[in-house]
């Protein structure tokens, strides 16, 4: 009887541990760009090797926007934005499945750029830091 009742606190105690943390990693898809309006305040992070900061963001609807490359860079903020090449490009979700225990400790609301800087290029509202340079490499390179 006794084992029993250990054994239901130790259910409980996972159960609890594992609710905590699957509503703390909370991941926000963008997967149409139309649908998102930047809050105020949002740090971008490209998540693209070196020399693709061509594609970093400079402004957004809101004005100037701040865009980091570095988990060393993220600061806290109530929203951060993930971003890469394109939809199909996967450095966005590998970087984020590598550091989202930090980004989530430094970011309230965590959102995900699907379309990436493809999609931003296209869409007025954002300015890219070179824009040529930066559609050359994503739409030209493949």
């Amino acid at each position: 009887m006794e084992i029993n009742f250990i054994n239901l606190l130790i259910i409980l105690f996972l159960l609890i541990i594992f609710r905590k943390n699957n509503s703390y990693h909370k991941l926000n898809k963008i997967k149409d760009l139309n649908n998102f309006s930047p809050p105020n305040k949002i740090l971008y992070i490209n998540t693209l090797p070196k020399s693709y900061h061509v594609c970093n963001l400079t402004h957004d609807e809101n004005g100037k926007a701040i865009t980091v490359n570095y988990t060393k860079d993220i600061n806290e903020s109530d929203h951060c934005a993930l971003y890469c090449a394109h939809k199909d490009c996967g450095s966005a979700m590998n970087y984020y499945n590598e550091h989202k225990d930090l980004i989530h400790q430094k970011c309230k609301n965590v959102h995900y750029l699907k379309g990436g800087a493809k999609d931003l290029l296209k869409d007025n509202r954002f300015k890219i830091s070179d824009k040529k340079n930066c559609d050359n490499k994503i739409n030209h390179k493949h």
